[in-house]
């Protein structure tokens, strides 16, 4: 099965337990990374066209205003098609609640029929949110596989749980 791992990820000012620090690699992108190395998929990153502020506080206005909008931000390209993947491991950080909006600029973009997407996201207290429902809402004939969320705290020290949430996903049956 061909594998591949869409992801957003914000690096810059970003929200630990409390208080805000400067980050050079986004969360998501650290778990993105692990999962293409446990499965030699392939990894493309989902980027906003007008990247988001770096400042924590501007960077959730804007996440908060898109997310009221309902808009879908223009996303630079990633993968022409879908269809030589099997598996598509989708990751991002928890905003408001689910994904960024240009995941879901990214997931409406394809036809997602006899697909099947592994959701994993990153957070500091919100989980999946309602995410994995907002994924099966735009990615019309999707099948989800078990999602996970990673406290962004901690995804330097996860390693084991990434390699045994992946060794569960990696080999979905078709239904």
């Amino acid at each position: 099965m061909r594998t591949l791992i869409a992801f957003f990820s914000h690096a810059g000012e970003n929200y630990f337990d409390g208080a805000l620090r400067h980050i050079d690699k986004g969360n998501t992108a650290v778990v993105a990374e692990k999962v293409q190395t446990l499965t030699g998929g392939d990894l493309v990153e989902i980027k906003r066209v007008e990247p988001y502020p770096d400042g924590y506080r501007d960077c959730v206005d804007v996440a908060r205003a898109e997310k009221a909008e309902n808009a879908r931000p223009a996303i630079e390209p990633t993968v022409e098609s879908i269809a030589p993947y099997d598996i598509v491991y989708v990751g991002y950080p928890n905003w408001c609640g689910t994904m960024p909006m240009p995941v879901f600029s990214f997931l409406e973009q394809f036809d997602w029929k006899g697909k099947f997407i592994v959701p994993f996201c990153t957070h500091e207290g919100g989980g999946l949110g309602s995410s994995v429902d907002d994924i099966l809402r735009v990615a019309v004939g999707v099948q989800t596989l078990e999602g996970i969320a990673f406290k962004g705290t901690d995804v330097e020290f996860v390693d084991k749980k990434i390699i045994k949430w992946v060794d569960r996903t990696n080999r979905p049956q078709k239904r």
